[in-house]
């Protein structure tokens, strides 16, 4: 497993993620903005605050080409406020095609949801969540995905082919406000992951 793509946010407070350089780019995509279920984003949404991901704007969140279709995506995802909603996208299309791994604190649970002109959910489950930071990782292997939070495999999907040559993998923010953030995102080429850290942890303990 290589890493192929990590990033720290580590930048000025306000610097749009379009400007801003990822730690390791191996495919030299950067950071581009995606939307969700047929919101398109504007551009501006996106920024480091406090070294850390931060969205301003519902159904908005960014990605980066990797090139590669079978990869495992991990990130630390912080809340902060009983409403807080995101998600990491993967085999992102458009705005109305794509999956996502859907942490919901808001809704108390979490899901995982292939949008194809409206959300069907492959899988899901009720979570007690807390103020904490959760380490959140996606494993994709062919047709077959699972998804951890907290070190735990909690949702998995196989037998599906929609958008499995997509190759495009991000952050988006669903609902919530500025009161969520991530960190340490990283995605390794090849469905190797879980356990009680995320890829980057693993990445920098071997460094």
């Amino acid at each position: 497993m290589t890493v192929i793509f990590s990033d720290t946010f580590t930048d000025t407070n306000g610097t749009n993620i379009t400007s801003h350089t990822p730690d390791t780019d191996t495919p030299g995509s950067g950071w581009q903005y995606i939307g969700q279920i047929g919101n398109t984003p504007a551009g501006t949404e996106v920024t480091i605050q406090g070294n850390r991901w931060e969205c301003s704007a519902d159904h908005t969140g960014c990605g980066t080409d990797t090139g590669e279709v079978d990869v495992t995506i991990s990130g630390d995802w912080d809340t902060t406020n009983t409403g807080d909603r995101n998600s990491i996208q993967f085999r992102w299309f458009s705005n109305v095609s794509s999956w996502r791994f859907n942490i919901r604190r808001g809704n108390s649970d979490i899901r995982l949801i292939k949008y194809a002109t409206g959300d069907t959910v492959m899988d899901s489950s009720a979570y007690s969540y807390t103020t904490k930071t959760y380490p959140v990782q996606v494993v994709i292997s062919g047709n077959n995905i699972d998804c951890y939070l907290d070190g735990v495999l909690e949702l998995s999907a196989s037998g599906d082919s929609y958008n499995s040559t997509r190759t495009i993998q991000g952050i988006t923010r669903d609902a919530g406000g500025t009161s969520s953030h991530w960190d340490n995102f990283e995605i390794d080429d090849g469905a190797t992951g879980g356990g009680s850290e995320g890829a980057f942890h693993h990445y920098m303990a071997n460094q």
